[in-house]
């Protein structure tokens, strides 16, 4: 396997920033599996930075910037990396929708898929519109052109893939040890408080979702981390 390469941007290598796609299973929420079936995989998607902080929205509630535990073997990882600053650009964005409590646009959801109808609500949005603002915000090339509001949690995992930046895949057991060792070599992000335990949520939890190791990777088949490069 490759050695992992940085490039320096200001004296400090590129910043790497998690992606994570959720792919609901057999016993999930009702919204997991509609959202999936419209366009699958996969019905949920965050962003999360090197100190551990992540960014996202769950239906009817409001924007997050905490610390995630992870512990749901089926979310997909994607990695890529960006310039120092604009990963800074995206991690106080992520911090100011927390602060401003951005809600919860389920027309805006439920609409991704039809052409003619788009939302107006600049007051409100879903996991997929969320991550692809701040991806854009943070400048990655691959998704300016998009329309946030039309963007799936799968269109942006399928437009991801093609990023001729350099990409990890894997599930958050292989990716916490890796990431743990990159923040190590960047100072502390800005606004990071001191938020130290993470928290969790319904669906980090198998008791709350049923069948939930039931997955792929239930069995202790981890496919190994792999990197893709230009």
């Amino acid at each position: 396997m490759s050695s992992i390469l940085f490039k320096k941007t200001n004296g400090f290598p590129d910043r790497t920033i998690k992606i994570l796609f959720y792919k609901p299973i057999e016993n999930d929420y009702f919204m997991n599996k509609l959202v999936s079936y419209f366009d699958p995989p996969f019905c949920h998607v965050e962003i999360c930075f090197e100190d551990g902080m992540a960014s996202s929205i769950f239906a009817s509630e409001k924007v997050f910037f905490k610390r995630r535990t992870y512990a749901n073997p089926n979310y997909l990882i994607e990695a890529i990396t960006v310039p120092d600053e604009n990963y800074n650009d995206m991690y106080r964005m992520c911090a100011e929708r927390e602060r401003v409590g951005l809600g919860f646009d389920s027309f805006g959801m439920y609409t991704t898929m039809i052409p003619i109808v788009k939302s107006a609500s600049n007051h409100k949005t879903f996991c997929s519109r969320h991550v692809t603002e701040v991806l854009q915000h943070g400048k990655v090339s691959e998704v300016m052109i998009l329309d946030a509001t039309k963007v799936s949690p799968s269109k942006l995992y399928h437009i991801l893939k093609q990023s001729k930046k350099m990409v990890i895949d894997s599930v958050p057991y292989k990716m916490n040890k890796f990431f743990d060792s990159v923040h190590s070599t960047h100072p502390q992000s800005p606004q990071s408080t001191n938020r130290n335990t993470p928290r969790r949520h319904p669906m980090d939890n198998p008791k709350l979702n049923p069948g939930l190791f039931s997955g792929p990777y239930s069995q202790g088949t981890i496919p190994a981390i792999s990197f893709k490069r230009n």
